[in-house]
């Protein structure tokens, strides 16, 4: 914990550092709210293709939703950048 509020760990934060990075975050995330599309697309990909753009032989299915979030109270949050 840190000054009394659970401390979490993003893995999309950065590993290098440079002038203006976003070294942590702190704030109150009851705050931020998330938005939870209903419902989902799902659809049928009849040419599957590999990272080089090239067709490998199979078919298969594609699925997607729409979900968001926003920050209901900006000074609800700090950043400590370097």
């Amino acid at each position: 914990t840190l000054l009394g509020y659970p401390i979490f760990e993003s893995s999309a934060m950065p590993t290098t550092t440079t002038t203006g990075t976003v070294l942590a975050l702190f704030g109150d995330f009851s705050r931020f709210c998330v938005v939870d599309r209903v419902g989902a697309q799902v659809e049928y990909v009849s040419t599957v293709v590999d990272t080089n753009g090239l067709p490998t032989g199979t078919r298969g299915w594609t699925a997607y939703k729409r979900t968001t979030g926003f920050v209901e109270e900006i000074s609800a949050f700090q950043f400590l950048l370097t």
